[in-house]
This record gives structure tokens, C-alpha cells and sequence, in this order.
């Protein structure tokens, strides 16, 4: 390797490897405690699997009408708890899989039955499997609820809690930290590198402070400089099928984790799964959802919601076309042709913010442009009226569109409604968002809107044709309500 070797020998082995300056923004300390957050969601997690339990033993109560207390089924909570404990369900990083829950819903089923035999109070396994099948299913609703919760806040949920070293090039590994940090990723830190670059790695590749080391031989001792348990492998022309056995094989030794990490970065982990092909394991890729029932199911609950909200805001939109029509001169509902779904024309239908010349008055102003790509923004636009700036920045402007819902131009979440000069100067990648409807909201405007580049809200429009849910959408409505009343790169 060319890549110099800065820095101390390790105590332990010898190894030699660069730590640059430390940068608490980018690098925790070594070693790394648990999380303060970690160790309340762990409790947190603890509680409400004990509630499901108990929640099956009252549902069970309620169903046969059992009389007095419930003796020495009151334990079975705690029991729940503890088998859950016992078996990885709370470790931050578990050795190995946790025991499914069907499975340890059976052992609490026998303790139970066990429990009140000894007590002489006899229960029939049809009262037990309610409380195990009830206990099963309000920890998954529990453990759900949290993980999302976790996620959004890109913290650490316990069985996820990975401190990383990466294995792969410069480059690699700073596309990957930049993709764990965008998507929010709690549950995986990056805190070491060994590269395997072939020339001198430029010194802004990486953040400061983060260990760095030089060649494989010295990845034993990087790891157990950070207080790894994990390493992560990147796709790289240095690493051979052998030579990635054996990495496993001196991990395995030393109980640290090894993941792969395949070109896959803008492929949402629930669409990749591993199958055997040709007697290899090989990662397979689900094609996106763009028909089904789920996409019937989005269409209908968009336009009833569409027009439900329609009635509801009839009042509030016609005084606004009032105020609109007072503030300035022309209509109060602006129409242009937008480009939708297969390069369909329609009229997308706005409050009017700007004056009747803005179009004319564009080209004056294209110097003044504050956006990359086929968008044009200007922060303090002069067209923009007085009413029209408190529109935008509220985004009532947008209220209108409930009609393209309503009619089926649009939907109520998809990418954001294109110009036909825009979708003319659209290269193959970013021709992907015609495949959907455009959207009233979608992933780029609870992201930044337009604080966000041209190549970013390109990615999120992609990101969300490729790997389209129901759950996503929910996800995009409620960030939705907090990115309109912040009021975030509405201008």
C-alpha cells in the first residue's frame, strides 16, 4: 500500500495507523458508552411489552369471565420481560439472533400453565394461548411504534446498535457516511477506516479525527482501538472472494460482526433480500410498487381525502381568492400546464402569488437565479406580492390542487409537478419521477423544498417512485404538517 501510515504504534499489537485530530461532530469518544437515549428506549421497549401482556391477561379476564384475582398469573408480565432479555430482544448488539416471539410466547404459555398448577388454581391452554397470542402482537406494535420513532430521530434502537469500521476505498467510505447520515442512520457509526486505495488518499476525503489505517493486516488492531463489533465491507477491486473468507474467519475469532455492503445505496433495504442462485448466495432486487392493490388503495383514499378537504377549506380558500383579487391586480386562481403522470399535460391550478407579468419579467431575472439545475428560485423574488409571500411561506398557494386530486391530474404525495421546459432539458434518471402522479407533497418538501439542490431533489423523487408504500406516505403526510408550519424553504 502507498497510502502513508501516520500516527503511534497500537500498545496491544504493534499495528501502526493514522488517528487524525479528533472532531466531536464526526468521531464519539473511545471507548464509546451507551447511549443515555439508547438506555431509555431500552426501558421504554421493557414497559410496553410488559403492558401487552398485561393487556392479554385483561382481555383473557374479560373473555371467560374469571372471578377474583389473577393469583400467580400477575408474574407472567415480568416473565415475558425477562425471557425476552434472556434471549437478545434488548441487547444493543446481540451475538447472535433473538429466538422468534411465537417461540417465546410457547415457553411463557407452559411457565404459566406450570405456575398455576403448582398454585392449584388450573388454567386450560386456550386461556393461555389469548394471553401469549395478545402479548405477541401488542410487542410488535410496540417494538414498531418505537423503531419508527428511533429512526426519525436517528438514534439507536436496541439489536441495531453498530460501531463500524469500513473496509474499501476513500471514496466508498465517504459515501457511505454521507448515506448513513442522510437517511438518518442511528443505529450504524462509522468510527474507523482501513483503506485500500492504490494512491495517496486526499486528507478531505475523510473527517477529521477518524482512525484510519493503511492495510489489512493492521484491521485487527483498528478494531480493537475504536471498540468496533462490527466491520463493514465495501465493494472493492483489492478484496477477492479468499481474502473476504478470511477477514470473516479472524472476525469470527474475535466476536466482531461482518456485513456486507453491496452498490445498492439508493435501493430501500425492504425491496433487497438474499436468495441462493446457481448454488450462490445472490441479492435479489423487488421491482418497484407501481400497480397493485396498494396503488388502487392510494388512488381512492387520495380523492376521498382530496375532496373531504376540499369542503372543509371551501370558506377559508374563497376568502383567500378575496384577499388575492384586493392585493393586486389579474385572477385569483393562476393555472399553468404542468407535466404529469406519462408526459401528460394538465392544468395545475394555484392561489396567485406573483404579478400578471411574471412570466414576462422571468427572463430579466434569470441571473438572479438561486437554484441549480431546471429549477429557478429567487429567495426575495420582486414579482412575488405582498399577499402572495404570506402564501407561499404558509403554502395556502397550494390549496387549490385538492381539485387536480379530486379530478386525478395529481395525487395527494408524489414528486413535485414539472414544467414542460423543464421536463425537455430531463436526462434518463430524472425522467424516472413521470412515472407516478405528481404530488401535493412528497419527499423533497418535507426535506428542505427549496433549500435543497437540484441533484438532491432529483434522489428523493427517486428515491420515492422506487420505493413507494402506503407506510411511506403516512411517514411524508405527518412530516408534511411540521415542514408547513416551520415553514422550511417556502419562499
Amino acid at each position: 500500500m502507498t497510502i502513508a501510515a501516520k500516527g503511534a504504534l497500537d500498545d496491544t499489537t504493534g499495528a501502526r495507523f493514522e488517528r487524525r485530530p479528533t472532531s466531536p461532530e464526526l468521531v464519539r469518544p473511545l471507548p464509546l458508552p451507551q447511549p443515555r437515549h439508547s438506555r431509555v428506549l431500552t426501558a421504554t421497549l421493557m414497559l410496553g411489552d410488559a403492558l401487552a401482556v398485561t393487556t392479554g391477561m385483561l382481555a383473557w379476564r374479560a373473555l371467560v369471565n374469571v372471578p377474583g384475582d389473577f393469583g400467580v398469573l400477575s408474574a407472567l408480565p415480568a416473565v415475558w420481560v425477562v425471557l425476552m432479555t434472556i434471549t437478545g430482544w434488548y441487547a444493543l448488539v446481540p451475538r447472535r439472533r433473538p429466538e422468534p416471539l411465537l417461540r417465546i410466547a410457547l415457553v411463557l404459555g407452559v411457565i404459566g400453565w406450570v405456575l398455576n398448577q403448582l398454585a392449584g388454581r388450573p388454567v386450560g391452554p386456550d386461556s393461555l394461548a389469548v394471553v401469549a397470542t395478545i402479548g405477541v402482537l401488542g410487542t410488535r406494535v410496540n417494538r414498531r411504534v418505537l423503531d419508527a420513532w428511533a429512526r426519525y430521530r436517528g438514534i439507536a434502537f436496541p439489536g441495531r446498535n453498530r460501531r463500524a469500521v469500513v473496509v474499501g476505498h476513500a471514496g466508498g467510505t465517504r459515501q457511505l457516511m454521507d448515506d448513513i447520515a442522510r437517511s438518518r442512520g442511528g443505529d450504524l457509526t462509522i468510527c474507523g477506516a482501513c483503506l485500500l486505495d492504490d494512491e495517496d488518499v486526499d486528507a478531505t476525503e475523510l473527517p477529521a479525527g477518524l482512525p484510519v489505517a493503511a492495510d489489512l493486516e493492521d484491521l485487527q488492531a483498528l478494531v480493537g482501538f475504536t471498540g468496533a463489533n462490527t466491520v463493514v465491507v465495501l465493494p472493492c477491486s483489492h478484496l477477492d472472494p479468499v481474502t473476504v473468507r478470511r477477514i470473516g474467519w479472524d472476525l469470527e475469532a474475535a466476536g466482531t460482526g461482518l456485513l456486507f455492503a453491496p452498490a445498492l445505496n439508493l435501493i430501500a433495504a425492504g425491496r433487497a433480500g438474499v436468495l441462493a442462485a446457481g448454488g450462490l448466495p445472490m441479492v435479489s432486487v423487488h421491482p418497484a410498487r407501481l400497480q397493485g392493490p396498494g396503488r388502487v388503495l392510494k388512488e381512492v383514499w387520495e380523492r376521498a381525502a382530496a375532496t373531504v378537504a376540499l369542503l372543509a377549506l371551501a370558506p377559508l380558500l374563497g376568502l383567500l381568492m378575496l384577499a388575492v383579487r384586493l392585493d393586486s391586480a389579474g385572477p385569483a386562481i393562476f393555472r399553468q400546464n404542468r407535466v404529469g403522470k406519462g408526459d401528460r399535460l394538465f392544468p395545475m391550478l394555484k392561489l396567485r402569488t406573483m404579478t400578471t407579468d411574471a412570466e414576462q419579467r422571468r427572463e430579466q431575472l434569470s441571473t438572479h437565479n438561486e437554484v441549480d439545475g431546471n429549477l429557478f428560485k429567487i429567495r426575495v423574488d420582486p414579482r412575488v406580492t405582498r399577499v402572495g409571500r404570506f402564501l407561499r411561506r404558509s403554502s395556502l398557494d397550494e390549496l387549490p390542487q385538492l381539485v387536480n386530486i379530486v379530478l386525478g391530474h395529481m395525487s395527494l404525495i408524489g414528486p413535485r409537478p414539472a414544467l414542460p421546459d423543464e421536463v425537455a432539458a430531463y436526462d434518463h434518471a430524472e425522467r424516472r419521477r413521470l412515472v407516478v402522479k405528481p404530488g401535493l407533497t412528497g419527499l423533497w418538501q418535507v426535506s428542505g423544498r427549496s433549500d435543497l439542490s437540484w441533484e438532491e431533489s432529483v434522489r428523493l423523487d427517486q428515491s420515492y417512485v422506487d420505493d413507494w408504500s402506503l407506510r411511506l406516505d403516512l411517514s411524508i403526510l405527518v412530516r408534511t404538517v411540521r415542514a408547513v408550519l416551520g415553514r422550511r424553504g417556502a419562499y
